[in-house]
């Protein structure tokens, strides 16, 4: 004989199961129900176009151009949001590699690289050259100096926030941007024309 506890477990199993047949049931009713209403919704929709270009072809044809129009708008708006979103993730990496970059010996390499650019650019006056660079390269002042081969100053600039050098002279009024940021910024163009995501 069952227990109790047995029936009662069987009973719960036997309208669970009832509801979700009848849960089952319903839904393929309202998908049924949607379907028909749907293809109705559309013979009406065709019905009513058909009416419509027989007795208004001209503002028919207008009205489509116009949506057309509209369209190829809402389109090239969407394709230039991704392109851009493309573009962002593009270079948001690229700094983020540059930003790496700027913790191994290499940089170190390239701040005196760029030191040697700009003794070649100020020769003519080169005891008046300003560096400006990041406060996390302030550590490297003397190696630039030493690289630059004549005396000059540096500031702290925060707004070169990846790295390299922004070199300025005021006697021969002349500034010489060997920042990081600036160039993957002139990598920029170039992308937008060699990456294929350019907007007809």
């Amino acid at each position: 004989m069952q227990s109790q506890d047995e029936k009662l477990g069987k009973f719960l199993q036997a309208i669970n199961q009832y509801s979700e047949k009848q849960r089952q049931l319903i839904i393929m009713e309202v998908e049924t129900q949607n379907r028909i209403e749907l293809e109705r919704a559309e013979k009406e929709t065709l019905a009513d176009a058909y009416r419509m270009i027989s007795l208004r072809t001209a503002d028919v044809r207008s009205s489509i151009t116009r949506e057309l129009s509209s369209r190829e708008l809402s389109s090239r708006k969407a394709l230039l949001e991704k392109r851009g979103a493309i573009e962002r993730k593009v270079f948001e990496a690229a700094a983020e590699k540059l930003w790496e970059f700027t913790k191994t010996a290499d940089y170190e390499k390239y701040l005196c690289g760029c030191a040697k650019a700009a003794a070649s650019s100020f020769k003519k006056a080169a005891d008046d050259t300003v560096f400006r660079i990041r406060p996390e390269d302030m550590k490297y002042c003397e190696l630039i100096r030493n690289q630059f081969g004549a005396q000059c100053s540096f500031e702290e600039d925060a707004a070169l926030p990846i790295g390299g050098l922004l070199a300025l002279n005021k006697a021969l009024g002349i500034a010489l941007d060997l920042t990081l940021g600036s160039r993957l910024e002139q990598q920029k163009e170039w992308f937008c024309e060699t990456s294929g995501l350019l907007v007809c």
